[in-house]
């Protein structure tokens, strides 16, 4: 009832749509790079070649990688375009927790300091994502045992938690205590953690 009082499903809808449109800027940002990486190097070129089989059979086959090159061109539009749709994602991330919270507009943050609270948070989750990536995929590939495995767990839980109540705080007005914020960051790490382990396990 109050999901729906709150119009929940549009405000995730846009949050799903900055984020969806982030990917395509992100692409042409790791194509240019890569063309950078592979220039003058066919053995790279042949190990990237494989391992894009690998894993994406359908796309893999009719890729070309030799056509790639890279471009300054290309790398400034690709980071710009995914920085202001990452903007756009804190954007409307705040919008839907403010909604969510009941925060009055008068006391939302305005243009200038809702953009910047975007970039930081942007700057600081992603070096939180990457953290918590090596955690998981450490525990996906298994080293050391049993042992190795459980504290790759925790180590992974207690980043998540990190990641998703950082970004709670950071997208929520600092009149809702930081206590109210504990169970969902919880929840979701535990969430995020599994679903991380899955993927793992299913690219391994």
């Amino acid at each position: 009832k109050k999901s729906g009082d709150d119009q929940g499903g549009h405000l995730a809808a846009l949050v799903a749509w900055f984020g969806f449109f982030s990917l395509f800027p992100l692409l042409l940002v790791f194509a240019t790079i890569l063309g950078y990486v592979l220039a003058g190097d066919p053995a790279t070129r042949q190990s990237v070649e494989h391992s894009v089989i690998s894993q994406f059979p359908a796309v893999g086959s009719a890729l070309h990688l030799d056509t790639i090159s890279g471009s300054a061109v290309a790398l400034v539009i690709g980071l710009l375009t995914a920085l202001y749709a990452g903007l756009g994602v804190t954007n409307a991330s705040q919008t839907a927790l403010d909604t969510v919270w009941a925060v009055p507009f008068k006391h939302r943050a305005n243009f200038i300091k809702s953009r910047l609270r975007g970039l930081g948070l942007l700057a600081f989750l992603g070096v939180m994502f990457i953290v918590s990536t090596i955690a998981s995929g450490a525990v996906s590939a298994g080293f050391g045992g049993a042992l190795a495995k459980i504290a790759g767990y925790i180590v992974s839980l207690i980043v998540n938690f990190g990641l998703f109540f950082a970004a709670y705080r950071f997208m929520t007005d600092g009149k809702i205590p930081s206590r109210d914020l504990r169970s969902g960051s919880a929840f979701a790490a535990v969430l995020w953690t599994i679903l991380q382990s899955v993927g793992g396990l299913y690219l391994k």
